[in-house]
């Protein structure tokens, strides 16, 4: 397998994305996924809680890990219809030139009635379309600062968009809600403070641990407990989404040329 290394990417389009978008580092070793790391964004090289630092920062870490898989919970593209390409790489070409700012995106795309679903919206059944109000920053600033650039400059290979080539990172679209949903463990308002919420992590936890998953050490499952927001927590079911998309064999580049366009939620 020459993609062992496994990193779920919790993300966020917040202007201080810094503290908001966790990491999970994970081992692939046959079928279970050893989880050896969880942290903030902020916590990388040469980052910071400022949006542009932490993104800067966590493209570094993705173009450095040749043969790793990163499972990212945004959405990667939009619906055919929207997207008046051929191609995605050259929708990823045009897309900050189209759409200047995030807010620019979302007058065009977002608001009641206008929010189109992909292909795989309609079958993954995400709670969001990808310029829902709720959604759009992370969708905007995902494709803008993360994946353009790293695509462009053939850095990483982005799937089902892009072939993908041993000796370079491959990045999927993830979703945690789905991931959990599938597993029979979406348990709702585990991002919340309280005792309450805590247990409902903490089981979570122990679910995921039934389908493979292995954390490191004692201290790096109460960090996970503890981290209010949950970031902490979906970053590690992005990981076990991708680690689930590797062992089935499902990573290649889309048959479909609309798929090709409109990406794929994996698993």
């Amino acid at each position: 397998m020459s993609h062992r290394y496994i990193y779920g990417v919790d993300f966020s389009g917040a202007s201080d994305a810094g503290k908001s978008i966790w990491i999970a580092e994970g081992v692939l070793d046959g079928i279970e996924l050893c989880v050896m790391n969880c942290y903030p964004a902020e916590a990388l090289d040469d980052s910071g809680r400022p949006r542009h630092l932490a993104l800067n920062a966590l493209s570094n870490l993705i173009a450095s890990s040749k043969d790793a898989v990163f499972g990212l919970d945004f959405p990667f593209s939009l619906p055919d219809v929207q997207l008046r390409t051929h191609t995605w790489l050259d929708f990823a070409r045009s897309f900050g030139e189209r759409y200047a700012t995030a807010e620019a995106f979302y007058t065009q795309h977002g608001g009641k009635g206008n929010e189109h679903r992909r292909i795989t919206d309609e079958h993954a059944k995400p709670p969001f379309a990808p310029a829902n109000l709720r959604l759009y920053r992370q969708t905007y600033y995902g494709i803008r600062d993360l994946l353009a650039p790293l695509a462009l400059a053939d850095q990483a290979c982005v799937l089902p968009m892009m072939k993908a080539q041993p000796g370079k990172p491959w990045l999927i679209e993830t979703c945690p809600a789905v991931i959990l949903r599938s597993l029979n463990l979406r348990l709702t308002l585990y991002k919340e403070r309280g005792d309450e919420a805590s247990e409902r992590r903490a089981t979570i936890v122990q679910g995921l641990e039934t389908f493979g998953v292995q954390l490191a050490d004692d201290a790096l499952r109460t960090r996970v407990i503890e981290n209010e927001r949950g970031d902490a927590l979906d970053s590690i079911v992005a990981a076990l989404g991708t680690a689930q998309a590797v062992r089935a064999g499902m990573l290649a580049q889309a048959d479909d040329p609309v798929i090709r366009r409109e990406g794929w939620i994996y698993p």
